[in-house]
């Protein structure tokens, strides 16, 4: 007789899964296929993905000054690639776009 149980419960939370049937990071080994170095993290990933949803969400405003254009300024490039990573982690479009000109 085995010491140990099959109906063992795993480790962690359990993935979420998203409208489109996936979990995020499904969605994020899709969206990091052409932006992603090869040997890049799960981590580096999810950020890629969370920063285009909400390079995807501002398009179309006036938010430009949260893109990032400049590579000279290492310091404000990080900070505004991290605010872009935070406001993807919001789920509704609208609720980005209202956070963020609360910032302005």
């Amino acid at each position: 007789m085995e010491n140990f149980s099959e109906n063992k419960r795993k480790r962690g939370r359990p993935f979420k899964v998203l409208a489109s049937g996936n979990t995020r990071n499904q969605e994020a080994n899709e969206c990091a296929k052409g932006l992603a170095e090869e040997n890049c993290t799960d981590r580096t990933k999810v950020n890629l993905y969370y920063q285009s949803k909400a390079h995807g969400a501002l398009w179309d405003g006036d938010y430009s000054y949260l893109f990032i254009n400049d590579d000279s300024k290492c310091t404000s490039k990080i900070k505004k690639r991290t605010i872009l990573q935070n406001l993807g982690r919001l789920e509704d479009v609208e609720l980005i776009r209202k956070t963020v000109s609360s910032l302005n």
